[in-house]
C-alpha cells in the first residue's frame, strides 16, 4: 500500500511513525516541498497509485479525490475536515480520520503561552537580553481583560477553560451555540 504524507513535521523530530509504517509494509511517500501543498503541487502528489494519505491542511478538492483512483482512507493530522470535499470522498467510499483528543489541549496551551507572551513582552525581553541589550520594559496583566474567540469547538472551549483563572471577560463567536458551555463559562 502506498501512503502519502503531506504535512511537513510528520515523523520530523520522532521518526517513530514512519518506521512503524514501514515495517508494516507501507511504501511512504512525503511531501518534498516542506510547507503546505498549493493545488498544483497537491494535484502532482496526489498519484492515482495513492492508496491512503496522511494529509495536512492542503485542499483535497473534488478534483484531487478523483485523480487519486486507488485512495481508500485519508487521515488528517489535525481536528478541522473543511479542507477535504466531504461529498466526493463519500462518493468514493473513501473512509476520512482526524487526530484524536491530544492535539486540543497542545494548541490550546500553545495558544494561551502566546497570548502571556505577547501581553508581558517575553520575547522582546528575550530578544533583548540574548543581545546584550538590558531595556526594562512593561507588559500588561491579563486580569481583567477581555478574550475574544472566534469559533468555540473542542480547542475554542478547551482555550476558555485555561483562561478562565485569569478573571477574564470573554467575547466568543461560534455558528453552533452550546448553551451549557457559555453560561458556565460566561462565554
Amino acid at each position: 500500500m502506498k501512503v502519502l504524507i503531506t504535512t511537513s513535521s510528520f515523523g520530523k523530530y520522532d521518526e517513530t511513525p514512519l518506521k512503524k509504517l514501514q515495517s508494516g509494509g507501507f511504501e511512504i511517500v512525503i511531501n518534498p516541498f516542506g510547507h503546505t501543498l498549493s493545488k498544483e503541487e497537491t494535484l502532482k502528489l496526489y498519484t492515482p497509485d495513492i492508496e491512503g494519505v496522511i494529509a495536512g491542511i492542503e485542499d483535497i478538492s473534488r478534483d484531487v479525490i478523483f485523480r487519486a483512483e486507488s485512495l481508500k482512507v485519508i487521515s488528517r493530522c489535525g481536528i478541522g475536515l473543511d479542507n477535504i470535499d466531504m461529498k466526493a470522498a463519500k462518493s468514493r467510499n473513501i473512509k476520512i480520520f482526524s487526530t484524536p483528543a491530544p492535539i486540543i489541549d497542545a494548541v490550546a496551551e500553545l495558544t494561551a503561552g502566546l497570548i502571556l507572551c505577547c501581553l508581558r513582552g517575553i520575547s522582546t525581553a528575550d530578544n533583548n537580553i540574548r543581545r546584550n541589550i538590558w531595556k526594562k520594559s512593561m507588559g500588561s496583566l491579563l486580569r481583567g481583560k477581555t478574550l475574544g474567540i472566534v469559533g468555540l469547538g473542542n480547542i475554542g472551549k478547551r482555550l476558555v477553560e485555561l483562561m478562565s483563572g485569569f478573571n477574564l471577560k470573554f467575547l466568543a463567536y461560534d455558528r453552533q451555540k452550546d448553551k451549557d458551555f457559555t453560561e458556565k463559562f460566561g462565554v
